[in-house]
């Protein structure tokens, strides 16, 4: 691989729209260019993953309405961000948990083979249960790790920096 220029994208913020360069690569041998995006962002999203995370944390485990996620996220300098924005944020995680969780789990196992995952985290049931089992896992191991990359990058962007791991959030 080899230097392929970059180009600016927004990112945003709670309180601020950054411009930030992304840079490219090609491959000689296949003739493809491909841009390396920072583990806080995701393919075509605005915004960082850690206001995504909060917005699906705040929803699911203190049950806020709609209406108040969108203003406690908006900003005058970023504007107000719309409810069907933030309910796609959330169906999109709502998609992904599960694989997520499976992800996150064997790559806790390769790390403490002695862990019993599943007495970790409470048990819950319904459609957010994989998401539920997730973010239990994520605080799990915020709690675990002497140095705590989840804690300052939030979980989803700890996540993003796994090469080998699914889709990003």
């Amino acid at each position: 691989m080899r230097e392929h220029g970059a180009h600016h994208r927004s990112v945003v913020t709670r309180r601020r729209i950054y411009r930030i360069p992304i840079y490219r690569w090609f491959c000689p041998r296949c003739k493809h260019t491909c841009s390396v995006l920072p583990d806080f962002l995701c393919p075509y999203a605005r915004f960082v993953t850690l206001l995504r995370e909060v917005v699906v944390r705040r929803r699911l485990q203190q049950g806020r309405s709609w209406r108040d996620l969108a203003w406690e996220i908006s900003s005058p300098a970023v504007s107000v961000v719309s409810e069907r924005t933030l309910r796609r944020w959330v169906r999109t995680v709502r998609g992904i948990a599960g694989t997520w969780g499976q992800f996150l789990t064997a790559w806790l196992l390769e790390q403490r083979p002695a862990v019993d995952v599943f007495t970790l985290v409470p048990r819950h049931e319904g459609p957010d249960a994989a998401l539920h089992f997730l973010l239990a896992l994520g605080d799990w191991l915020r709690r675990q790790m002497p140095v705590d990359p989840v804690r300052h990058r939030g979980l989803f962007a700890f996540l993003n920096s796994f090469c080998e791991a699914p889709a990003p959030l």
